[in-house]
């Protein structure tokens, strides 16, 4: 389910999944989901309605038009997932200027001023890092902030733990 912006409310949606029958017989990871970049793990409020709403509210602190613009009614449904994106673009920015400063071929470190924002900062390692990748052919296109959000996100929801699984043995 996620949020449906143009009539407030929550709709299915497919996504698409890859089962691989060799891997699956190994007893090794066999799926693959192909997701949209707009998907947040386990929410239905859209992460490209989350950005938006971080980029409205990062130099006012409007919590009532980060609620209308991510659809929600809750300001501390707003306040978390303002965080949430604001953690994630941090741990973008650490990971990309980690491999940019490791790997001399990955390019070169942007020139930041202190007054630039987490956002502004990604968004400059982010064309630093692939402006070299793609000189060197090692990509072909440039991925969005939204793909990159992403992919920070499901690392954090996929290493957190579930709920319903545990390892204690429970009575019949």
């Amino acid at each position: 389910m996620v949020r449906n912006s143009d009539y407030e409310k929550n709709e299915a949606i497919q996504i698409i999944t890859i089962i691989c029958k060799t891997a699956k017989q190994q007893g090794k990871p066999y799926t693959h989901r192909l997701l949209p970049d707009f998907l947040m793990p386990g929410c239905v409020i859209r992460l490209d309605k989350a950005l938006e709403a971080y980029k409205l509210t990062q130099h006012s602190c409007d919590i009532e038009l980060a609620c209308q613009t991510m659809l929600c009614i809750d300001e501390r449904t707003a306040r978390k997932h303002m965080d949430c994106i604001e953690n994630a673009i941090q741990q973008a920015n650490v990971k990309l200027a980690e491999t940019i400063a490791q790997s001399p071929e990955a390019g070169d470190l942007p020139d930041l001023t202190p007054e630039s924002t987490p956002l502004i900062i990604l968004t400059s390692l982010r064309d630093a890092f692939f402006r070299a990748r793609l000189r060197s052919g090692t990509a072909t296109t440039v991925p969005s902030i939204l793909s990159f959000l992403q992919q920070i996100r499901w690392q954090f929801f996929s290493n957190r733990p579930s709920a319903t699984v545990t390892t204690k043995q429970q009575p019949p």
